[in-house]
């Protein structure tokens, strides 16, 4: 499977895994929210959507999929639910891209008599045989980061807490990578007391036992006088393990957006130990200055590595997004480039990454640019053979005008995942503004719907967007966070979507699902 990525795809990867960070704005102006050609039709290549989660639709939340592939064809859905009275992780097998339930969905988190536990922040990764994954689990004075294995046959094991318990000082931010040998890394952000800090643990016998969760004299984070957090992983087959944390240690006071730069560390021995660099540093600092927001790995296992950001200016009033490479491994990388538009008067948000079977890297990303301007989803490639970012290609139709009266830039969530030549793009596209974590409402019918598009060529031409969701009543839903999951011509889609109950979108949220077969 080459490499992975807890912040993209890696080549023949086929699932995206990639974790966002929430932007939100002051919205100005006066006039009301516009409908700038919303919502395209469903396209012919995607099957009829369904309900995955299997309770009452309406009733009670199911939130937030995951979504998988093994290598026997089997789709793996996991959710975050509150069916049992306390957030719950949940788990179905779907049968392959063309959908269809023949399992009962499973509870994965541990269900104790009266407990007050709850379940978040789910991660979810596979080597292709196995499922991993690791979630927030609070309560009452505790705050954990837990970990899950399942395998055909003998189902999930016994969740484990990989963090050592420190009272009630927070853990969060849980990330996952896995390699094909057994191999699987986590890294968390945990107070201690004092300031967030970056633990990591690894497992060499696919989750069954795990290091010693990491003590605040040997965090992955160097400086330990200032909050870190915010890990991403990237790993290969061969024993590379590349992450990156933002870290405040150079913040200046700035008033409105703090300086937050990515700090690099690559272990060469299957997280062992560490690596230096140049003059013996055990860290590389790749985002002098920037306040970052959030940031993306995508690597191909033979030397190649690419950061890529959401790079925030003049109090995060302006955003877009910047990148570095490296061809050596991680060793040293070559200067900051822009992605896309110049830094101006845009926003840009929602980044993901990756990696076609080609080398060419696909960044796509939300954007809208400036007072009166609807949201975007665009798409930019970088050439492996020129090492150069091509022009960007837009790959949605208009979506909310940022400015208008109750409006906010519409969060795009936007997810890229890679198979061959073959490159789908999956996010939300709403008319008015609407969004699903805010809760910002305009109007009895803002719609929100789940749009897909895709490239056989690696990202050099686009299909046009499509839409994904197949209801009955066009534009009764609001639906958020996609994930999908690509193998050859084939993906599928799954989002949580609140249609039921009227007026319609005023329900509880349940789990969707679609398949896309490319003619």
């Amino acid at each position: 499977m080459g490499a992975r990525s807890s912040g993209a795809s890696g080549r023949g990867n086929g699932v995206g895994r990639v974790f966002g960070v929430l932007l939100t704005w002051v919205a100005l102006g006066s006039a009301a929210a516009q409908v700038i050609n919303c919502l395209p039709a469903p396209d012919s290549a995607a099957g009829t959507d369904f309900q995955v989660d299997g309770d009452l639709a309406g009733t009670l939340p199911s939130l937030r999929p995951q979504i998988a592939r093994t290598s026997d064809g089997t789709l793996h859905v996991l959710w975050e639910d509150f069916r049992d009275g306390v957030w719950a992780i949940y788990h179905r097998e779907v049968d392959g891209f063309s959908g269809g339930l023949s399992v009962p969905a499973v509870r994965v988190s541990a269900l104790t008599s009266g407990s007050l536990l709850n379940a978040s922040a789910l991660q979810l990764t596979t080597d292709g045989t196995r499922l991993y994954a690791v979630w927030h689990e609070f309560g009452t004075g505790t705050e954990d980061i837990v970990f899950c294995e399942w395998s055909r046959g003998a189902g999930w094991g016994a969740p484990t807490r990989l963090n050592a318990s420190i009272a009630t000082h927070h853990a969060a931010e849980p990330r996952l990578c896995a390699d094909d040998s057994g191999h699987v890394y986590a890294a968390w952000a945990q107070s201690d007391g004092v300031v967030d800090q970056v633990y990591f643990a690894v497992s060499a016998d696919s989750g069954q036992t795990w290091t010693t969760p990491a003590t605040p004299a040997s965090t992955l984070n160097v400086d330990r006088t200032s909050h870190s957090g915010s890990p991403r992983i990237a790993c290969d087959d061969g024993g590379e393990v590349h992450f990156a944390y933002l870290d405040h240690r150079n913040d200046v006071g700035a008033v409105n957006w703090p300086v937050r730069e990515v700090f690099y560390r690559r272990s060469s021995d299957f997280g062992v130990s560490f690596d230096t660099f140049g003059g013996g540093a055990d860290e590389l600092l790749l985002t002098p200055g920037d306040a970052v927001v959030d940031a993306r790995f995508a690597i191909d296992g033979a030397g190649f590595v690419m950061l890529a950001w959401v790079d925030a200016l003049f109090g995060g009033n302006i955003t877009c997004i910047k990148s570095v490479h490296s061809t050596n491994g991680g060793t040293s990388f070559g200067s900051e480039v822009t992605v896309g538009a110049a830094c101006a008067t845009s926003l840009a948000f929602d980044l993901d990454l990756a990696l076609a079977d080609s080398g060419d890297v696909i960044a796509v990303y939300g954007r809208t640019d400036g007072i009166g301007s609807p949201t975007r989803v665009h798409a930019s490639v970088f050439d492996a053979v020129t090492e150069l970012w091509q022009a960007e290609a837009t790959l949605s139709v208009d979506g909310a005008v940022l400015g208008e009266r109750f409006s906010l830039p519409t969060l795009t969530r936007t997810r890229v995942a890679a198979s061959g030549s073959n490159v789908f793009v999956t996010w939300v596209q709403s008319c008015t503004g609407y969004d699903p974590t805010l809760e910002a409402y305009c109007g009895d019918r803002t719609y929100v719907d789940v749009n897909v598009n895709w490239s056989t060529d690696g990202g050099a031409t686009w299909i046009g967007p499509s839409g994904v969701t197949t209801k009955s009543t066009p534009g009764d839903s609001r639906a958020g966070f996609p994930r999908l999951v690509v193998e050859g011509d084939d993906a599928a889609v799954v989002w949580d979507d609140r249609r039921a109950f009227t007026p319609p979108g005023r329900g509880a949220p349940d789990v969707y699902f679609n398949g896309i077969s490319l003619p």
